[in-house]
């Protein structure tokens, strides 16, 4: 079982611990609801059995030795794709969160990158779906047969976010299906453990994901996670997918190309992408839009190059009478310039992200006929910056904080990095709030830096604005939102609210607003 002073600490009155009979070791479903679609399904699995055609006699579930059971989630017996399992809790009221394990087979003969979608659902007390996050798990290679060759691997733990929820009833259900075809490979799901309100994790921090693009240096269009961020780098390596314009399924890609020799093919037009970072224990994700413009189909791009004379003139003669000087000159100059060919020297843009990734050359606008750059010389390979899209500005925030009634105010961020967009404009706001404000709560900055103004001191909103004619770095939006502080003074004759406070960030260069980061507070009496 997971080792609960690991990953958070509990005061006296604290109820955390196993989300019904979340390690299963009743040996039936108490308090969850097997289901499937398609006939998907849900049953027990028992430590030390085969089941499954491949030899699962070694899974050490979890490397606890008194474990016996777990929960198994699997299509159906065909191995069909859209054939879902699903496993649902009882309602329950929410608190900061719930952990729990799992584990996902696949053979030693098709390891893949992840053989199945595995995710959790948030459901409301209507039976609503209110959040779907998808988790890549850890992976054992097993030998076909069982029993064959034993083998075991360690489970991968998760934390499901729940403290903007807490008080409310909620349910939470697993669903998996394979991703291959005829592959019904299983994932297991154990020790279900539930973090209520008065309880916090240790380790605040979660991973940050920034979705970003680019160009490889032969002019392929990228999708790039590399300015995603993990303050603790812990428990895991960083791990990437991307959902893109509603496709059924998340694609476990790094850096996916897009059209040429790609790995992912987009219809011309506006195109979204979320881009999900896994640190093995919690998740974040980023949506970015860009645009696919309507020549993004060809393989060599070709700058014509209308203006400059490089050619020769050839004059005819045309004879007006006595004057055999005179004549007319007929200009029959060419100039094309013609690009190199857009292939990969990579062969694939889903490499290891310390490939040496190049931008383009961008001194060339596609008219002087001296380089035929790829790039602005009309690629249509979708890069935001020449062909037309544009990419909002992003924030990343790292930190949180705890704050006792009756003491000093805290500072909520740490960290702050602003990110400009495709456009390359400056930031000349920034807002930051308390998303669940009660009565008392109020953020400040005290001594705004020169050039800024700040609205809304000691309250539960500040609102950082660009002075009229003031000239300031994204730097100095970045100190700003570092020295905020946030203050909770309890209204007289009020009870204490002990919610977390989620405090939210976001910034704006004129032309978009970024999407919202946030940071917890903890309240402590």
């Amino acid at each position: 079982m997971i080792a609960q002073s690991v990953f958070f600490v509990s005061n006296a009155d604290a109820q955390t611990g196993l989300l019904f009979d979340g390690d299963f070791e009743s040996g039936t479903f108490q308090g969850w609801t097997p289901g499937g679609i398609n006939g998907g399904f849900a049953s027990l699995a028992a430590k030390g059995s085969c089941f499954s055609g491949n030899d699962t006699t070694a899974i050490s579930f979890n490397g606890n030795p008194t474990s016996n059971y777990a929960a198994l989630l699997r299509s159906n017996p065909n191995g069909d794709t859209d054939s879902i399992a699903t496993l649902r809790s009882q309602p329950f009221i929410a608190g900061n969160g719930v952990i729990f394990s799992a584990l996902t087979e696949t053979l030693s003969a098709d390891p893949g990158d992840q053989p199945v979608d595995f995710i959790v659902n948030i459901i409301d007390s209507t039976g609503a779906v209110i959040s779907e996050q998808p988790y890549r798990t850890a992976i054992v290679q097993l030998a076909e047969g069982c029993p064959s060759e034993p083998r075991d691997t360690a489970f991968s733990g998760h934390f499901i976010d729940t403290h903007q929820l807490v008080g409310q009833e909620i349910a939470i259900e697993f669903t998996q299906n394979t991703r291959g075809e005829g592959l019904g490979y299983f994932t297991l799901i154990d020790n279900v453990v539930f973090i209520d309100e008065s309880s916090f994790l240790l380790s605040t921090s979660q991973p940050r994901a920034v979705a970003g693009t680019g160009i490889t240096t032969s002019g392929t269009f990228f999708l790039d996670p590399r300015s995603s961020t993990d303050p603790d780098d812990a428990p895991f390596d960083l791990s990437y997918s991307w959902f893109i314009n509603g496709e059924t399924s998340i694609r476990e890609l790094d850096i996916p190309c897009v059209n040429l020799n790609s790995d992912v093919q987009l219809d011309a037009g506006n195109n979204i992408a979320t881009l999900y970072v896994n640190d093995g224990f919690s998740y974040s994700a980023d949506t970015i839009r860009f645009v696919i413009p309507e020549e993004s189909s060809g393989t060599t791009a070709t700058a014509t190059d209308t203006t400059d004379d490089t050619g020769t003139d050839t004059d005819t003669d045309t004879d007006t009478g006595t004057d055999t000087t005179d004549g007319t000159d007929t200009d029959t100059d060419t100039d094309t310039a013609t690009g190199p060919t857009l292939t990969d020297p990579l062969n694939e843009c889903d490499v290891d992200l310390t490939a040496d990734f190049l931008d383009p050359p961008t001194d060339d606008d596609g008219t002087d006929g001296t380089d035929g750059d790829a790039t602005d010389g009309g690629d249509g390979v979708g890069d935001p910056t020449n062909d037309g899209g544009t990419v909002e500005p992003s924030i990343s925030v790292t930190g949180g904080a705890s704050f006792t009634i009756g003491g000093n105010a805290v500072n909520p961020s740490s960290n702050a990095t602003i990110t400009q967009s495709s456009l390359g404009a400056s930031i000349i706001s920034a807002t930051v709030s308390v998303q669940n404000p009660q009565d008392g709560d109020s953020l400040s900055l005290d001594n705004p830096p020169t050039g800024l103004d700040v609205s809304g001191q000691q309250s539960a909103t500040l609102l950082i604005r660009l002075e009229a004619g003031a000239q300031v770095t994204d730097e100095t939006f970045e100190n700003a939102i570092e020295s905020i502080t946030y203050s909770y003074e309890v209204p007289a004759g009020a009870t204490p609210v002990t919610t977390a406070r989620t405090i939210s960030y976001t910034v704006n260069d004129g032309n978009d607003v970024s999407g919202i980061q946030t940071t917890l507070v903890t309240i402590i009496p």
